[in-house]
């Protein structure tokens, strides 16, 4: 392992974790929202 491969993985981790967990938060709130829209009906 040389350090500029592991400079550039502790710069990228939290960029990739933020990006999925930004992808998941979406999803489920475009799911909540579909659920909610279902439910009413006006």
């Amino acid at each position: 392992m040389n350090d500029d491969f592991l400079r550039f993985a502790a710069v990228m981790a939290p960029f990739l974790i933020l990006s999925v967990g930004g992808l998941g938060y979406a999803w489920l709130v475009l799911k909540d929202l579909q659920k909610r829209q279902k439910h009413r009906h006006h």
